[in-house]
């Protein structure tokens, strides 16, 4: 964080007089904005993974799928792994969003901005990303539609099956989320927004 901008933050204070506080206070900013920077490593780390491990599902898809189509081109399953390989390929430019925007921080960004910033980015669940997931939730669904069809065409049933694991993934997924945030972002938050109180 930029010293004047912590000197310059310090005359909104009611205690700036007390040389021992001013120092406090910019030892705890300066801590907050060391662990914003390591939570935005770790998230850039868990994208690339992210990212690798759709990449090498892509692959194995759509092997899957040309065997599929191989051996009967008028079933319905090849038209499956069609379909999860393009959910895939939906995702994939959201994740390079992500990673490029947090690779885009300012560190030395004034404090109430910074704080802003931060708010923004650690959020629970952005309404940018939630909208942007929703072409590969349905390419995803459609995929297990025609996968659980087999050589048949897809039916009712085979709908209403496939939004047991789309839903029940989508559940984990959440649940994992909201543990992860409670445990790593929340306290951030928390921390920011005291900062945050003593500068109104």
């Amino acid at each position: 964080m930029n010293i004047d901008d912590l000197k310059n933050s310090f005359q909104s204070l009611s205690y700036n007089s007390d040389e021992n506080m001013n120092v406090d206070f910019t030892r705890k900013v300066e801590g907050i904005v060391e662990k914003v920077r390591k939570e935005d490593h770790r998230d850039r780390l868990i994208i690339v993974g992210a990212g690798i491990m759709m990449i090498v599902f892509a692959v194995i898809y759509s092997a899957i799928g040309l065997i599929e189509y191989l051996e009967n081109p008028h079933g319905s399953s090849w038209w499956g792994y069609g379909l999860y390989v393009l959910s895939i390929l939906s995702i994939l430019p959201v994740f390079r969003y992500k990673y490029r925007k947090i690779g885009r921080s300012d560190y030395n960004a004034p404090v109430i901005q910074f704080i802003a910033d931060v708010e923004k980015k650690f959020a629970f669940f952005p309404k940018e990303y939630a909208i942007s997931m929703i072409p590969f939730l349905i390419l995803a669904d459609a995929s297990i539609v025609y996968i659980y069809a087999g050589n048949q065409a897809p039916t009712l049933q085979n709908v209403l099956s496939a939004q047991i694991p789309i839903f029940g993934g989508l559940g984990l997924g959440l649940l994992i989320g909201a543990i992860l945030w409670y445990a790593k972002k929340l306290p951030i938050l928390e921390e920011l927004r005291a900062i945050k109180s003593n500068l109104s």
